[in-house]
């Protein structure tokens, strides 16, 4: 299982602990498992700092939220040194209820769990928070207390031992030239508003295992902002299609940001840099093509390459990443099938999305007149 999937269930344990105890404390002692309430609701809120909000999760939430307040007297009283006189026939329903609840999630989190990484795709990864505009350039965020504006996340093969990209000034300094800088091809891929980092990493990970650097660009970092976004996406899909002209430009600014912020021609001319994009971000992967003429060539999943070729993936959800691997629980509401059907277990999306792309980098590369120092 993944981490995510361990959390989920942790918090859900201890729920049920805090729930489950009227069938086993006795009057006379002090109530010391209600301040599992607390803690579980600390463990969720830790949670979407290390994972993205789902519905699911956010289930979880609202319930170990409930069940904190339920339980504020119990806290007062152990906080207080006051024994257990008795739970009241309120608190034993209320209790019953949140069990029910607690074991349905419980099977809801098993059942829709994401397929854990490959085994067989080694890479190094690291996050880089960036704060800024898409106006006035993005920096990498000073200070802990900066709320992130866009999340960055580098990806490359573990075999590779020459520097991360780093921010254009360094890589452009006449002075350094004679320093070792990255010699594998760049990949840039900013995110639809509907997925995220995460759940596009299957995909990233597996195409630069096959010998690329790889750049995922995650502009939505309001926590509720972008779920609000997903959730429109998901359950209201026409209003959220009146949207699209609108993000479909702004994706456009996006990259020319994310190109901006690695120094742009002047910084990457030598280099090979490709344009990776899905769902509505195919739109500003286009246009950041043709405004910057020194790229060597853009791929859209379930979209088209540069050189006007179209490709598809399966069961592949344009603008919501591959969720059969990463969200099994949207895959099921958007497909509509039934359960076994509506799960990935063979990272089929991911591999199939990374080799195509692949395939297509390695036809331009071979086109071109650069030396391919990165190739695998």
């Amino acid at each position: 299982m993944t981490d995510s999937v361990m959390i989920e269930l942790l918090v859900l344990g201890l729920l049920l602990a805090v729930n489950a105890r009227l069938f086993f404390m006795n009057r006379g002692q002090q109530d010391g498992m209600v301040l599992l309430s607390p803690v579980a609701l600390v463990i969720c809120v830790l949670g979407y700092f290390a994972w993205d909000i789902t519905l699911l999760n956010g289930c979880i939430f609202l319930l170990a939220l409930f069940v904190f307040l339920e339980n504020l007297h119990g806290v007062w009283r152990f906080c207080n040194k006051l024994y257990v006189d008795y739970f009241s026939p309120l608190l034993w329903l209320v209790s019953m209820v949140n069990i029910l609840l607690i074991l349905c999630l419980g099977a809801l989190v098993v059942i829709f769990r994401p397929v854990p990484d490959a085994a067989d795709v080694l890479v190094m990864e690291r996050q880089l928070p960036l704060t800024g505009s898409l106006h006035s350039g993005l920096t990498p965020q000073s200070s802990l207390f900066d709320a992130a504006d866009v999340m960055l996340v580098q990806m490359k093969p573990e075999s590779d031992h020459a520097p991360w990209t780093e921010r254009g000034s360094r890589v452009a300094n006449p002075l350094e030239a004679d320093k070792v800088m990255p010699s594998l091809p760049l990949v840039l891929w900013v995110t639809d508003s509907r997925t995220s980092a995460s759940r596009v990493r299957p995909v990233a990970a597996r195409l630069a295992s096959l010998g690329y650097e790889v750049v995922v660009a995650d502009f939505q970092c309001g926590l509720f902002s972008s779920f609000w976004l997903r959730f429109e996406g998901l359950f209201f899909p026409e209003e959220f299609q009146k949207r699209i002209p609108t993000l479909g430009r702004e994706a456009s600014f996006q990259y020319g940001a994310l190109l901006d912020y690695f120094g742009g021609e002047r910084a990457l001319a030598g280099r090979q840099v490709f344009l990776l994009g899905e769902g509505y971000t195919g739109q500003g992967v286009l246009a950041s093509s043709l405004l910057n003429t020194f790229l060597q060539g853009y791929f859209v999943v379930n979209g088209e390459d540069s050189l006007g070729n179209t490709n598809a993936i399966p069961d592949w959800m344009d603008g919501f990443g591959p969720v059969g691997e990463t969200a099994p629980w949207i895959n099921y509401l958007l497909e509509g099938g039934g359960l076994l059907e509506s799960r990935d277990v063979g990272h089929f999306q991911s591999i199939a999305a990374a080799y195509q792309a692949h395939a297509f980098f390695s036809d331009i590369r071979a086109m071109g007149e650069l030396p391919v120092e990165g190739d695998r």
